[in-house]
């Protein structure tokens, strides 16, 4: 907005954890985006405070918002017949350009339809920019609200009044304290082992998660849908240095797959019990879903920082408790059915050092 000397851009992105809302303002030196993810996330906001710089580089010169003008200073290039990416479409466009900026226009209508380095990388607009649709000033005004303290429940580099810290990557980490010494110790305490095998196990390990501040229940009262759901949000507000760890130490505790290449696998499966989807009994139903329910509470206790599974906890999320069952292979598995008894496996190594009753590996 030309009074404010603002920048506001209103994004709907796909992400991991579905379409995720994103709200950017850059509004003189500072720059915040605010994340709102889907409704399963329970209304979970997230809010980035930072500055922009040039280059990207700590202590360099800051970077305000780009002139509401800047478009005047284009050229015409030409017509051109173009392929628009995640659209796909092929248009033609009116092709602009202003240095290394480049803009793509509709020849009719004049709607920017796509740009390279606007601001930085492709911009698509799938139904193109609008100049008759004037935003609410308020949305030109900063610190927004889910910045300030008691707003959203991340908030990365904010101080209270919403404006950034100025910390930057070169900025020492909060240190992993009990977290990291618990993520290096490979075997766990014998109060946190069953004695007679995996019921046992499941059994002492949901007393432990009863014992949390954060709400529970079964796991068969959770579908593999919602359970992919919470891990994709698990995923997300995992700390890195702890799989870092395990990672290193070969621990079965490390999260093995990219979530873009678990999503892959996960669809996979969908596929491969396709045969029995509307014979909710077959037992291939009940080891799929439990597998999940094993991974997701692996990855919340031994994944996420003490503050973080507060925070989470605080805003209503519910973990699934174990369940008791070791599943082995249906007797009629099919080919298909092997890779969800192979994922199930991948899913509950748990067993190998939370049960006394198998060598802990």
């Amino acid at each position: 907005m030309e009074d404010a000397g603002a920048l506001a851009i209103e994004l709907n992105a796909k992400s991991i954890v579905g379409n995720v809302t994103t709200s950017i303002l850059h509004g003189g030196e500072n720059f915040w985006i605010v994340n709102a993810y889907p409704w399963y996330a329970l209304g979970v906001h997230q809010c980035i405070c930072t500055n922009v710089r040039e280059g990207g580089a700590a202590g360099s010169e800051l970077m305000y918002p780009i002139q509401y003008n800047w478009t005047d200073q284009m050229s015409f290039i030409g017509r051109e017949r173009i392929g628009i990416e995640y659209i796909d479409e092929i248009r033609v466009l009116d092709h602009w350009a202003f240095g290394p900026h480049h803009a793509w226009s509709d020849p009719e209508t004049g709607a920017t339809i796509r740009m390279w380095q606007p601001y930085n990388g492709l911009q698509i607009f799938p139904n193109g920019t609008r100049s008759d649709v004037i935003p609410p000033a308020d949305k030109f005004l900063g610190p927004p609200d889910l910045c300030k303290a008691g707003g959203a429940t991340f908030r990365i580099k904010c101080d209270d009044d919403g404006y950034p810290t100025g910390e930057t990557s070169e900025d020492p980490q909060v240190e992993l304290g009990r977290d990291g010494e618990r993520a290096e110790q490979i075997v766990p305490g014998d109060d946190y082992r069953g004695d007679s095998g995996f019921s046992e196990m499941s059994d002492v390990l949901n007393g432990w998660i009863g014992e949390m501040d954060v709400e529970s229940r079964p796991c068969d009262s959770f579908n593999v849908t919602e359970l992919r759901q919470l891990q994709a949000l698990l995923y997300l507000a995992r700390d890195v240095r702890l799989d870092d760890i395990y990672q290193t130490n070969g621990d079965n505790r490390r999260i093995r797959y990219s979530m873009q290449k678990l999503e892959n696998d996960w669809a996979e499966l969908d596929k491969a019990i396709e045969s029995h989807a509307h014979d909710e009994a077959h037992p291939i139903h009940a080891m799929h879903r439990d597998g999940h329910c094993h991974e997701a509470v692996m990855w919340f206790v031994h994944h996420l920082t003490k503050d973080v599974k507060e925070v989470l906890a605080s805003s209503g999320v519910e973990i699934p408790l174990l369940s008791p069952k070791r599943h082995a292979c249906p007797a009629d598995a099919s080919n298909g059915h092997a890779k969800v008894c192979k994922a199930y496996e991948e899913q509950v190594t748990c067993a190998s050092c939370h049960s006394k009753a198998l060598k802990a590996a």
